[in-house]
């Protein structure tokens, strides 16, 4: 009898994608009986198939036919089904037991999906970033072909050509700009399962730049230990990258204030102040240099250091003015201005002090280099004695204020009576007053003296006539008023004795007056000095015409009345006043 013997009751098939056919497995079926095996059919169930030359072809006893099964998996996980061979068995039929796992496709998975590199100088690589490559379904897949494009290289590369289902491999991708700009490009990866990419990107950036404008600064004349106005340097970067390591630094008298710091940023300017500080006179130059990572430029720097404003004055002892009466302007005195800097003098304000007054002036409100002008200085004395002041000169020179002293002496002087200012006297006598005048010591010149007002027929005169001022203790004058009178029929002709004691009597009270101070002495004098006019001549006379012998004639007297006198004393036009009175009876 024929009888069925399988290679093996059982087959398992290795993990098969869901969807996809495994490789055929082989069963082989022996008649292991006597008798010829036929085999009416072959059935599989489950996620299985078969193929075969068994059904349909007598197998002798001892023969063979083979049986092939695939594995198609519907649904990952463990899949289970039966091989059964029917056929003229004792039962029959024969079992094989199937089992496989049906495992979810491949997966490729590119991770990060854009790569954004940093900024990069034309002709320069960066380090080097990498994307993962990892399969995350549940069977390998090959890996065809890994390519980038644009200015991005593939520097490492960690995948074989298959991946293995769960797991992952790298590639190094670096960045090499050839121009400036946004750069991009693309990662692709072709595999089983399709084709993958990643999106690159980066920018291209320009050298730094490092043009320095202008090449030379030129500062006008600066005063000496003053700083100019500052003049700009500009220092340009037209690349994209940052401009490295800037310093900047002066020669000479010049100074350099760094606005741009260590570093400037592509695109961008920015500016150095230079200023000039002269120490010296005369033309300098210097030079300012600037230094950055790519190399050091210089400009040069020029001034001129020129003196401060200066003034001088002339006189330089000051002005000292003529003695002037008191309330009158003396004649005008100068002060000569001269810029001896080198520099415009600026006249702020010119003032003086005391009894002294700013005049008129040639000087403007500046003074050119070397220039010169005058200023007028009037005096006017407020009082007597010595008067002192200054002018000051307020201006833009270094020694400003300069002062002149300022000096003068005032004239002025008192007249006043000494005794009464009225006398009674009849016609023919005389009247005699005292005055006094005083002025402070020291001050210069003399005043003449007049009597004006005498009634006709009399005379009035003052004695000393003139007087010297200055004498601290007083000067005192006699005012004689001399009357006429009616005489007797018999004339006496004036001869040359009686005139010369009338004169002896006038003058003797004043000599002895000067030897005295105390007003009982000055009386006593005064009626002396009356005794001796009266004795000396009875009466005032008129010549007559007829010729040189005594006779009779008319006579001329002084008219009853009351008459103002009026005393002057006159020293440069400044005069002083008494008024006194006569009664001639």
């Amino acid at each position: 009898m024929p009888a069925i013997t399988v290679s093996s009751p059982a087959v398992t098939f290795v993990s098969q994608q869901v969807g996809t056919q495994s490789p055929p497995a082989t069963v082989t079926v022996t008649n292991s009986g006597n008798a010829t095996l036929n085999v009416t059919s072959v059935i599989t169930t489950g996620d299985f198939s078969e193929s075969d030359d068994c059904v349909g072809t007598p197998v002798a006893a001892s023969a063979t036919c083979a049986l092939s099964v695939q594995f198609v998996p519907t649904g990952t996980g463990t899949r289970n089904g039966v091989l059964t061979i029917y056929g003229n068995v004792a039962g029959g039929q024969a079992t094989v037991a199937l089992t496989g796992v049906g495992t979810a496709p491949a997966s490729i998975v590119l991770t990060p999906i854009t790569v954004n590199f940093a900024s990069t100088l034309v002709g320069s690589t960066t380090l080097a970033q990498n994307v993962t490559i990892s399969n995350t379904g549940g069977n390998s897949s090959n890996l065809q072909s890994i390519t980038v494009t644009g200015d991005f290289t593939l520097s490492a590369n960690s995948c074989n050509a298959s991946l293995a289902s769960q797991t992952g491999c790298t590639v190094s991708i670096q960045f090499a700009p050839s121009t400036a700009g946004a750069r991009t490009g693309i990662l692709t990866v072709v595999d089983d399962v399709g084709t993958q990419v990643s999106t690159l990107a980066g920018i291209g950036i320009s050298q730094a730049t490092d043009n320095l404008a202008p090449s030379a600064l030129s500062f006008a004349p600066q005063e000496l230990g003053t700083a100019s106005v500052p003049q700009q340097v500009t220092l340009t970067n037209t690349g994209g990258a940052a401009l490295t390591l800037i310093n900047a630094n002066a020669t000479g008298d010049f100074t350099v204030v760094n606005g741009c710091g260590a570093s400037l940023s592509g695109g961008s300017s920015c500016t150095l102040q230079v200023s000039y500080v002269p120490t010296s006179l005369g033309a300098e130059s210097g030079l300012l240099t600037v230094s950055d990572v790519t190399r050091s430029q210089t400009v040069m720097l020029s001034g001129t250091g020129v003196a401060p404003p200066g003034l001088s004055l002339s006189p330089t002892n000051g002005l000292t003015f003529a003695a002037t009466p008191v309330g009158q302007q003396a004649p005008a005195q100068t002060i000569t201005l001269t810029n001896n800097g080198g520099f415009p003098l600026t006249i702020n304000g010119v003032s003086a002090t005391s009894d002294f007054i700013v005049g008129s002036s040639t000087c403007g409100q500046t003074v050119a280099v070397g220039g010169t002008c005058v200023v007028y200085i009037d005096y006017v004395p407020t009082a007597a004695g010595t008067r002192t002041g200054k002018v000051t000169f307020d201006d833009n020179a270094g020694s400003s204020p300069q002062t002149l002293p300022l000096s003068g002496i005032g004239v002025d002087f008192t007249l006043a009576a000494d005794g009464p200012t009225s006398e009674t006297i009849a016609s023919g006598q005389t009247a005699n007053y005292l005055l006094l005048l005083t002025s402070i010591a020291g001050v210069p010149g003399s005043a003449s003296m007049t009597c004006t007002g005498a009634p006709a027929q009399a005379t009035c005169m003052v004695n000393p006539s003139s007087t010297s001022l200055g004498n601290a203790n007083g000067s005192v004058l006699t005012v004689t008023l001399a009357t006429a009178q009616a005489s007797a029929s018999l004339r006496t002709r004036p001869g040359r004795s009686n005139r010369a004691l009338v004169w002896l009597a006038m003058l003797l009270p004043a000599g002895l007056y000067l030897r005295s101070r105390r007003r009982g002495s000055r009386l006593l004098l005064a009626s002396l000095c009356l005794s001796l006019i009266a004795c000396g001549t009875v009466a005032r006379t008129i010549p007559d015409t007829g010729g040189s012998g005594g006779g009779t004639g008319p006579v001329i007297t002084t008219p009853s009345g009351t008459y103002p006198l009026v005393v002057s004393a006159t020293s440069d036009g400044l005069v002083r006043s008494v008024n006194l009175t006569v009664v001639v009876q």
